[in-house]
């Protein structure tokens, strides 16, 4: 008897937004990570700030069934146009709420492609990949209408 079952199914991936949608995606270690929030928290948090250097902070969130929350935090700065942009800071953070245990990984390695710049309506969105030491992140996308 034949059989359709893939043995090794591959991750949906999500399409990028580009209007202000505030998604965030990416695959980690292979894995769908698409930021649905919990816990009273919002799924995508972001700022946007012009305090003498444009800097911009998004962080994904995702908190499962075992109160387990997961984000990624990735800050950029002098962001004011569309192009690529080094990574100042990010982090994959795995917490259990319940517990008060928390893992922390983070490197700057990596860079953000801003694709849309939209300065009069608030809008961003970008692509990135990135890698920490026991984490790689790829196929990565954001789309934030900042406040």
């Amino acid at each position: 008897m034949a059989s359709c079952k893939k043995d090794n199914p591959q991750p949906q991936y999500s399409q990028p937004t580009q209007t202000g949608a505030n998604k965030f995606f990416c695959l980690v270690n292979g894995e769908r990570f698409e930021a649905k929030g919990g816990l009273f928290l919002p799924a995508v948090l972001n700022q946007y700030w012009e305090n003498g250097g444009k800097t911009l902070a998004v962080t994904g969130r995702v908190t499962d069934g075992n109160h387990v929350q997961k984000s990624l935090n990735i800050w950029i700065d002098s962001v004011d146009a569309v192009g690529v942009y080094p990574i100042r800071y990010n982090a994959f953070v795995v917490s259990n709420i319940v517990e008060c245990e928390q893992y922390v990984d983070s490197t700057t390695i990596g860079s953000v492609n801003i694709t849309t710049y939209n300065y009069d309506k608030r809008i961003i969105s970008g692509t990135f990949n990135l890698n920490c030491p026991s984490y790689t992140i790829t196929n990565g996308w954001f789309d934030i209408q900042w406040f």
